[in-house]
């Protein structure tokens, strides 16, 4: 409605000033104008997203990408006759993109959560940690611990 109000507006300007712009001429107008709009929306957006995490400026952009791939296909499919041209195929679309990005999104969330655990352990300076170390009684009396946790792994059976 917004675009349609704009073109409108463009058509009537060039009728009130007399001017001879043809169809193709008052599109690139349009457009140019939208653009820079779009484009001084997105980057304040995105510009400030990007402080706070550029996976979010990532997920939009292939968001919006994987959306004009969607409508492609669709458009292709009526243009070709290989297929009915159908919304609701692209919104299946999208739920996969969703669906997927949820996945890696809760593993990447699992992944920063393991990472700060190992930060903040290793900022303690009563923990020690040994990995394929002896515990010898010497050892331990020397390190005076109040609790030990003895993790020895195992041999595979099979």
């Amino acid at each position: 409605m917004i675009i349609a109000q704009v073109h409108e507006s463009i058509v009537h300007l060039n009728d009130d000033f007399e001017l001879v712009l043809g169809d193709k001429e008052l599109h690139f107008i349009l457009m140019a104008v939208l653009g820079m709009l779009l484009f001084f929306m997105v980057h304040f957006v995105f510009k400030r997203l990007a402080k706070w995490s550029i996976t979010a400026v990532s997920f939009i952009y292939v968001f919006t990408v994987m959306t004009v791939i969607g409508l492609a296909i669709e458009i292709g499919q009526k243009i070709t006759g290989t297929g009915e041209m159908d919304f609701r195929d692209v919104v299946a679309g999208l739920y996969g993109v969703l669906a997927f990005f949820a996945v890696y999104t809760v593993y990447r969330l699992i992944v920063m959560l393991a990472q700060y655990l190992i930060r903040r352990a290793a900022k303690l300076h009563n923990l020690f940690v040994f990995c394929n170390t002896q515990a010898t009684t010497e050892l331990v009396k020397s390190l005076n611990p109040d609790i030990i946790v003895n993790a020895t792994g195992s041999e595979p059976t099979l």
